[in-house]
């Protein structure tokens, strides 16, 4: 069980933006055609952090979007899963892992059907400073 005193899980909400570019080439017809969309999605999602000792922490995030119409769908996940460890009372490293993906699909007029598959994972080493009270986090340990 979790202790209120060593960490906490909370509800977040917020907007993902992204730079996207589209381009589809038919080589055999010499068409092409690219769309650009910065569009704001919004996500919804889940934030934690739980303290294993004084200066040991794991942290996790989770956030997602999907929607669906008769042309158009999709779906957004942002997956963050980390421990760092604080050499001072502001300051920590940490090692994290950090999942994105992001799937689109539309179907024009004509009824061609396109999707996008994206997506990226990998380790994060990071550095972290908590401007908040001298000690907040683990004063409670």
């Amino acid at each position: 069980m979790l202790a209120k005193s060593r960490g906490y899980l909370g509800v977040n909400a917020g907007l993902y933006v992204a730079n996207t570019q589209l381009s589809i080439g038919e080589r055999t017809l010499g068409r092409f055609e690219a769309q650009t969309l910065t569009a704001p999605l919004p996500v919804a999602g889940l934030r934690g952090e739980y303290w294993l000792a004084d200066r040991i922490a794991v942290r996790n995030a989770v956030q997602w979007f999907r929607f669906a119409t008769d042309k158009v769908d999709g779906r957004f996940r942002d997956l963050y899963v980390g421990a760092d460890y604080g050499f001072t009372d502001r300051m920590a490293i940490g090692l994290a892992y950090n999942e994105v993906t992001m799937n689109l699909g539309a179907t024009d007029d004509e009824g061609r059907d396109g999707r996008l598959d994206w997506g990226y994972d990998g380790l994060l080493p990071y550095f972290k400073y908590d401007f908040g009270r001298k000690g907040s986090a683990r004063a409670a340990l």
